[in-house]
């Protein structure tokens, strides 16, 4: 499977006052997620996502980006820690929805 199949496409905010930025999501989880973009988002910046997955739409997700190394072709991998609990509460349970390691229902 090529792996552009497995990214998921995010609209991020860095602040109110500027354009929204886009990316990818490499990697989700309930904690934590690695966004894959071309704009820098220095470690400590509060960030919201909003994005689809499993079927759902996850709106104004807040996360901190904990590192952002630049790769040798001008991307970001920045490393995200969600804040909210609520908001991870619901991540958890749509990748439980999604997880070949979910029991079935």
């Amino acid at each position: 499977m090529n792996r552009n199949d497995l990214l998921i496409p995010a609209i991020v905010r860095a602040s109110p006052e500027r354009p929204e930025l886009w990316g990818r999501l490499a990697s989700l989880s309930p904690q934590e997620a690695e966004l894959i973009t071309q704009f820098a988002l220095p470690a400590g910046r509060v960030v919201t996502l909003s994005f689809e997955f499993a079927g759902e739409k996850f709106e104004d997700v807040r996360a901190r980006v904990t590192r952002a190394p630049r790769d040798p072709d001008g991307y970001y991998a920045c490393a995200l820690a969600f804040l909210d609990a609520g908001q991870r509460d619901g991540l958890r349970a749509a990748v439980l929805r999604v997880s070949p390691f979910s029991p079935p229902r």
